[in-house]
């Protein structure tokens, strides 16, 4: 166990909260002692590079209020899919982000709190001159928290426009 002193303001009841944390074993997500309210530690989040190099790589949206460390993943049954497999139950979920709508794709086990990340399929804004595009982020290695990898999918209005000159 990796043990630090961590301190961060908690946006709920305007504390400054320092206390004796593990991100390894106990993730980014933590609740203020003082208000009870959901605290991230976004300052561990943002220096988890090597011996605690700033890695600047914070994914947190305001629109949604989600990050990946809170994807909002404890939304019971409204706007979901749920297949029960061996290994646990594949979830489908909107991402609530309506500057990139999108699914997450997740793994859910009863005996865990956390959903393990598969794939978040999104509609990305590219620029003013530029059509949105559909991006598939993949974490094709459950141990790492960035995706491992990033398809944007090509010649989306082509294919509509092929499947509807067939059928005419």
């Amino acid at each position: 166990m990796n043990k630090y002193e961590v301190t961060e303001w908690c946006p709920h009841c305007e504390s400054e909260i320092t206390m004796t944390w593990d991100v390894e074993s106990m993730g980014y997500k933590a609740f203020c002692p003082v208000c009870g309210e959901r605290l991230m530690l976004c300052d561990m989040c943002q220096h988890s590079g090597l011996d605690g190099e700033y890695t600047g790589s914070c994914d947190y949206r305001s629109e949604s209020d989600t990050c990946r460390f809170n994807r909002g993943s404890t939304q019971k049954g409204k706007d979901m899919l749920r297949v029960e497999t061996p290994l646990g139950a594949i979830i489908a979920r909107p991402s609530n982000d309506s500057n990139y709508p999108g699914i997450w794709i997740d793994l859910r086990r009863p005996d865990s709190d956390d959903d393990m990340s598969l794939a978040l399929v999104e509609c990305a804004p590219t620029g003013l001159e530029s059509a949105p595009e559909l991006v598939t982020h993949v974490w094709g290695d459950a141990l790492q928290e960035d995706s491992t990898k990033r398809i944007v999918h090509t010649n989306v209005e082509e294919y509509f426009r092929l499947e509807d000159s067939e059928h005419e």
